[in-house]
């Protein structure tokens, strides 16, 4: 069977662009239901094709050299892959597909409960003690929660179960906040200002990779931009 160029080219940037969608559903996904890590690993997936699909390209364009065939329309073909990635990863002119999991957070959290909730769930975390023997400040971790009744009283406490256990990696509180953080390697949470919607509004640090997004003077949603 006779390698088509042309047409191989142009699938390889359809399907490139088709990854990055779908990466972006998958990390909407993740935020809005919030049942399990799975769609992270096919995210990770679809992004090691969309970065391969660059040197497929390459190899199509220099076998269209040597066989004098379709050069230009290739050329093109491989620019504008190129040019794609380009956009994405180094231009910032395509938002980060990260930024999807906390735009889903936020639907789920404003469809089945209000921003009263996290208002409420910081203040009841602020009265708990310090765990014994714990890191430095106020720190829960997962296995901490389970006797807490938050769980309980918070069923979005309870959201993906992986592991044995269901629930965010930990919660912590630091400078009249409360940070309640899932995943690892993206990880993504909310942070409540434990005087609530009484509180001074509050400014979100910024630095490294962690981006913010406010939903409310006290409250804000974040997420990691790294991989």
């Amino acid at each position: 069977m006779k390698l088509n160029c042309k047409q191989t080219s142009l699938f390889i940037l359809i399907l490139a662009i088709i990854c990055l969608i779908l990466q972006y559903f998958l990390c909407y996904w993740v935020g809005y239901f919030e049942k399990s890590y799975a769609p992270i690993t096919i995210w990770r997936i679809l992004g090691m094709v969309g970065f391969s699909l660059l040197f497929v390209q390459l190899f199509i364009w220099i076998f269209s050299l040597i066989r004098g065939n379709h050069r230009l329309w290739t050329t093109i073909m491989l620019i504008s892959l190129f040019a794609f990635k380009w956009f994405e990863w180094f231009e910032d002119k395509l938002p980060p597909t990260t930024n999807l999991i906390v735009y889903g957070m936020r639907d789920r959290i404003l469809r089945d409960y209000s921003l009263d909730a996290l208002r409420h769930f910081a203040l009841d975390f602020d009265r708990l003690p310090v765990v014994p023997n714990s890191l430095p400040g106020k720190v829960y971790r997962n296995e901490d929660l389970t006797n807490t009744g938050l769980k309980d009283k918070y069923p979005f406490i309870a959201w993906i179960k992986s592991n044995g256990h269901e629930g965010p990696e930990g919660i912590t509180e630091e400078d009249g906040m409360v940070h309640t953080t899932w995943g690892g390697r993206p990880y993504w949470g909310f942070s409540v200002a434990i005087n609530g919607a009484n509180s001074a509004k509050i400014n979100p640090s910024t630095g490294s990779n962690i981006k913010k997004f406010r939903v409310s003077d006290d409250i804000y949603l974040y997420v990691n931009e790294g991989d």
